[in-house]
């Protein structure tokens, strides 16, 4: 082969390295631009239609006292949020003045039937708390932790003894706690009724 044949064929050759060099470029129009989808955010405020809960007459403490005919009455809506800086964490406010109304008196003497004896006394309680849940991930949702914590207490009405009130606190303060696990866990779940609390169920600090 004469030299110009062989640049022919040099140059033929050379042109087609360009070619698959070129093709395997990405081209400036053709730049992958995509990114990977975002995480889902934990809901920030997400809130929860909880209604005023509906506690029922606490047991009796023996000896110590009775609290019947209990009703509470909230000081307007409630308000319950998803806690976004602590997954499966719901925050929930009873608001400053809502009202809880009973009867007390006292109980029986340790060895007998626990129950109210006596005449009984109207009170009235303006209360207000702060609920913190945590929830457990899996179906069916139930509160694996809570705490109440009281932001305003104040007991009047015909109170007999006033040594009763940090009874009737403790009390009325189950009762609260425990109606807000329900109802938390009932808007949670796909059906109202499952258990309010978990197995291990351990009170917050």
């Amino acid at each position: 082969m004469d030299k110009r044949g062989f640049a022919f064929w040099l140059e033929i050759a050379s042109i087609a390295i360009f070619v698959v060099i070129w093709a395997g470029c990405p081209k400036n129009n053709q730049t992958n631009t995509q990114t990977p989808p975002a995480p889902t955010p934990t809901p920030t405020g997400q809130t929860l239609p909880i209604s005023c809960p509906v506690i029922t007459d606490p047991d009796p403490s023996c000896p110590g006292v009775a609290f019947t005919e209990a009703k509470l009455t909230c000081n307007g809506a409630i308000t319950a949020a998803l806690d976004s800086a602590h997954p499966h964490r719901i925050g929930v406010t009873v608001p400053n003045g809502s009202t809880v109304t009973g009867n007390v008196r006292g109980t029986s003497a340790i060895g007998g039937p626990c129950h109210g004896i006596g005449a009984k006394f109207a009170v009235v309680i303006n209360l207000g708390a702060q609920y913190t849940g945590d929830y457990g991930p899996n179906a069916p949702i139930c509160i694996a932790r809570s705490k109440l914590t009281f932001t305003q207490f104040d007991v009047g009405g015909s109170i007999f003894n006033s040594a009763w009130n940090s009874t009737i606190q403790g009390l009325i303060h189950d009762q609260v706690q425990q109606k807000i696990d329900q109802a938390v866990v009932d808007n949670l779940n796909a059906s109202p009724g499952s258990p309010a609390r978990c197995a291990n169920f351990v009170q917050l600090p």
